[in-house]
């Protein structure tokens, strides 16, 4: 039923904590499966290619801030007030602050639930990312977005977040630091 995704505190669970479906089918194979695609090779593949590298230095080295003006993510508050924190995963406190660095990635996770039948009995919830570091003007271009996964129906998940841990144990490497090509 897609309720949830066997991933962190589900991992070893052989029946949905939700609805106690079985989890493998009488043959032992998945009865559904999502397909998580890892984010951090391919941004280290965008770091390392010198053309889309110098396209990803907008955030860091391009943008600029009118007082008063609103054009950019960079402009909200959220975003002005995660630069002056430092870093913390698991409660330890890093010395780096939030994009400090002109290559640090800013990215925005997207979603929704589509019926992708005409029945509309089934539904299906894509996951994808933004890359905030490219300039507005190509940054939601379809070369441009990042896609995560697709979560099957045919329901809406109970428990999304178990479907995220992948992309969550992915931000958490990410927040520490990777070590990366830099074009």
């Amino acid at each position: 039923n897609s309720c949830c995704a066997y991933t962190g505190i589900y991992a070893e669970m052989s029946t949905c904590p939700h609805c106690n479906s079985p989890r493998y089918d009488a043959k032992g194979r998945p009865r559904k499966v999502f397909v998580y695609l890892p984010v951090i090779p391919r941004l280290k593949t965008l770091a390392a290619n010198p053309n889309s590298a110098a396209q990803m230095l907008y955030r860091g080295r391009e943008h600029t801030e009118e007082a008063g003006r609103m054009s950019d993510v960079m402009d909200g508050k959220l975003y002005k007030d995660l630069r002056t924190k430092h870093v913390v995963v698991d409660e330890k406190i890093l010395p780096h602050k939030y994009f400090e660095d002109h290559r640090d990635v800013a990215l925005g996770l997207s979603t929704d639930g589509f019926g992708p039948f005409k029945r509309r009995s089934s539904t299906a919830w894509p996951l994808i990312l933004f890359n905030y570091n490219l300039p507005p003007d190509v940054r939601f271009h379809l070369e441009h977005v990042i896609g995560l996964g697709v979560i099957p129906g045919p329901k809406k998940p109970v428990d999304f977040d178990s479907f995220l841990w992948p992309f969550v144990r992915e931000m958490l490497r990410l927040a520490v630091g990777v070590h990366a090509y830099d074009s």
